[in-house]
């Protein structure tokens, strides 16, 4: 878990390195105006002329989906892990903490809650969880039950999973704040949707961003996983997915 996180953190870190490099890729002249760059970036096509400017605000953009993939894909191979110590250690449901237990039953009844399903369908649900219990067979927990989580990772939703499985973050990170648009994480979410979803232009998001709103919400979103990375870690280091 921890070596997959720090690969993922570098290619983020390493990424916003060529972004500032990109940043300073402009020679100006003594008056502040830029007169050249080193590569062409100008391209016309349909009455439309692109330049240097353009580009670095598609490429702006291009970062914020990186921002919130790294965040995605933490929370989910965090969680992942803690779900993997059920099969690794052979944990049934009477040596799962309460927590797991709830999250099991509702898990198994997943499939259940439908529009055609009937009393039949819950008897035999129910009937099916008894047996699996008596049996003692381990539990199974798959990451592709919090589809809920994905592209909708935000401040609220982070809350919600960490109570959901009994995890205790406290991070000093400001991005938990979604009133707080210079590093908030339901920020970076909203604008990954607006692009993912074509709602907005990569140039039109781009150009609402500097590179230092950029890095603010690097360092803040960084912290904030860093802070959860060390919850699972204490949460798995002291078995709280067990019972006591």
């Amino acid at each position: 878990m921890i070596s997959e996180y720090k690969k993922r953190k570098n290619e983020l870190r390493y990424c916003f390195n060529i972004l500032e490099k990109f940043e300073n890729l402009k020679i100006k002249n003594d008056l502040g105006e830029i007169e050249e760059t080193i590569i062409d970036f100008n391209y016309n096509a349909d009455n439309m002329n692109f330049t240097y400017n353009d580009f670095f605000k598609i490429f702006r953009s291009n970062f914020i989906l990186l921002l919130y993939n790294f965040i995605e894909a933490s929370v989910f191979l965090f969680i992942d892990s803690i779900y993997q110590k059920f099969e690794y250690e052979n944990i049934t449901y009477l040596q799962a903490s309460e927590v797991f237990q709830k999250l099991f039953i509702e898990y198994k009844f997943l499939d259940s809650f439908k529009k055609n399903s009937n009393f039949n369908t819950y008897k035999d649900k129910v009937n099916e969880i008894i047996e699996e219990i008596a049996n003692g067979i381990v539990l199974k927990f798959e990451i592709k039950n919090l589809s809920n989580l994905s592209g909708n990772v935000g401040a609220k939703n982070l809350r919600e999973m960490c109570k959901l499985h009994g995890i205790v973050l406290n991070s000093r990170s400001r991005s938990q704040d979604p009133e707080n648009h210079k590093f908030s994480l339901d920020n970076i979410k909203n604008e990954r949707n607006a692009l993912a979803h074509g709602r907005k232009s990569f140039i039109e998001v781009g150009s609402d961003y500097t590179v230092s709103d950029l890095e603010n919400y690097y360092n803040e979103i960084v912290l904030l996983m860093d802070d959860l990375l060390n919850a699972v870690k204490k949460f798995i280091d002291e078995k709280k997915y067990k019972q006591k």
